[in-house]
């Protein structure tokens, strides 16, 4: 089973990009949401995969702070250690990069793979998000 999920935060390190041996490029970020509930504020932290031309794009237009939009897939990984204990790890694959904010960027306001003009996604004010 996959689980989908949506995240909107800011990253917390410059984008950290390898390649396969095939040559896809593979891009990690580090993603910080930061949530108030009731008067508390929490900060979750996430790192997700980004893959192809928008693991490119990520890596050429992100930096540290920058804000930034995800969905994709989440997979749930779990083994058994040495130790006996049960470990589970969450995996983050992007489907869907949206860089919010980006300055004057040709990508401000689009998604990492976008090419076409019917992709543009309208860049998102900090003061539009209801949360």
């Amino acid at each position: 089973m996959v689980a989908e999920f949506t995240i909107l935060g800011r990253l917390t390190k410059d984008p950290d990009t390898n390649y396969t041996a095939a040559g896809q490029t593979v891009t990690k970020l580090s993603i910080a949401v930061n949530n108030s509930y009731k008067g508390k504020d929490e900060t979750s932290f996430f790192t997700v995969t980004v893959f192809g031309r928008s693991a490119e794009n990520a890596s050429q237009y992100l930096s540290k702070g920058k804000q930034v939009f995800i969905s994709g897939e989440m997979k749930q990984n779990t083994w058994t250690g040495n130790d006996g204990a049960k470990n589970t790890k969450y995996e983050f694959l992007a489907r869907k990069v949206v860089f919010i904010g980006a300055g004057n960027s040709p990508v401000a306001g689009r998604t990492a793979a976008a090419t076409k003009d019917d992709d543009f996604v309208p860049e998102i004010d900090d003061n539009d998000i209801p949360f």
